[in-house]
Order: structure tokens, then C-alpha cells, then sequence
């Protein structure tokens, strides 16, 4: 099948499956695609002769709006719908898909903040200051002066009245620390 360049005029001579690719003119070095812009009549799908720069329509073909819409017979399929605007704010589906975005990163963040304050809640009850005070005055309770005195020393020093009595008796009477009279 003969083919001429749009830019320059240079005809070509190319075969039937190269029809719909892009090529570069030899002389002119520009690019087109062969037999988009050409006048020559191409063969449709059922072998009827149909000029490329009028719309067709295909029992399969996708069009930039869905199926079975006219398809310029200049783009080939594979590239069909690609510069099909993508919504925006002004569109209906755009601005419903960006508040739908919005609210699921804020739900995420929200959603992050609970479990990571779980967390350290949980955290605080389980290594806090009441379940250290609670251990130090069982190993107290059961002669195990210097862990007791390791847990409840920080204790005293935070100004906790039990910790400061049991600290003080183990300063008093040699218990778990070593006894220094000054």
C-alpha cells in the first residue's frame, strides 16, 4: 500500500499490519503515524473501504466513553481514552472522590492516635508507678529487701509516702542496703 508523508509528500510504499504506527519520514525527519493522516482509503473490519478521518464504530471498540462509542480511526485502539480529561473538582465524581480521600486519611490519623495512646496507657498501667509499688512492698512483705529497695527507692524520691516508710526502715535497720550508722 502506498502512503505519502503529511509534512512533506514523500510516499512510501507499506504493508497492511504496519497501518496505525509510528514512523519517522527519511527525509524529513518528522514524525506521523502511517495511514492516519493519509487520504488513502483504508480497509475497515469487515473489509469495507472507509476514509480514516471519519468516526467508526465497532461491535468491541472503546472509545474514550466506553464501549461501543466512535473511535477516531487517526488513534489506534490501544491508545484510545487516553486523553480522556481525569476528573477534577468541577466534575460530579471528582470532588465526591476527593472528599472520600480526605475523610479516609483523617480516619486513619485518627484511628493511629487511639491505638498509639492504647498504647502508652496500657504501657503506663503495666510498668507505672502503682504496679512498681505494689511488687516493691510485696518483696518487702516477703524479706526480699533489696529488690524491694531497688523498686521503691525512684519511688521515695517521687514523694510517695509508702515507698519513703519502707526505704527508710531499710535505711534504718540494715535491710538489703548496707548500714552506716552517719
Amino acid at each position: 500500500m502506498d502512503i505519502k508523508c503529511p509534512h512533506c509528500g514523500t510516499e512510501y510504499e507499506v504493508e497492511k499490519e504496519d497501518m496505525y504506527r509510528h514512523t519517522e519520514c527519511e527525509v524529513c525527519g518528522k514524525g506521523f503515524v502511517i495511514g492516519a493522516t493519509t487520504n488513502a482509503p483504508v480497509s475497515g473490519p469487515s473489509g469495507v473501504a472507509r476514509s480514516p478521518q471519519t468516526p467508526r464504530t465497532q461491535k468491541n471498540a472503546r472509545g474514550p466513553f466506553g464501549k461501543g462509542q466512535p473511535q477516531s480511526a487517526s488513534i489506534p485502539r490501544r491508545f484510545a481514552g487516553i486523553n480522556a480529561a481525569p476528573p477534577s473538582a468541577e466534575s460530579p465524581g471528582g470532588e465526591r472522590s476527593f472528599k472520600k480521600r480526605v475523610i479516609s486519611i483523617v480516619c486513619i490519623v485518627l484511628g493511629a492516635m487511639i491505638v498509639s495512646g492504647a498504647c502508652v496507657f496500657g504501657a503506663y498501667l503495666y510498668f507505672g508507678d502503682g504496679p512498681r509499688l505494689n511488687r516493691g512492698i510485696a518483696y518487702y512483705e516477703k524479706h526480699e529487701y533489696s529488690k524491694a529497695h531497688a523498686l521503691l527507692l525512684p519511688l521515695a524520691k517521687k514523694k510517695y509516702a509508702r515507698a519513703q516508710l519502707i526505704v527508710g526502715d531499710c535505711y534504718a535497720n540494715g535491710q538489703g542496703v548496707f548500714m552506716d550508722m552517719e
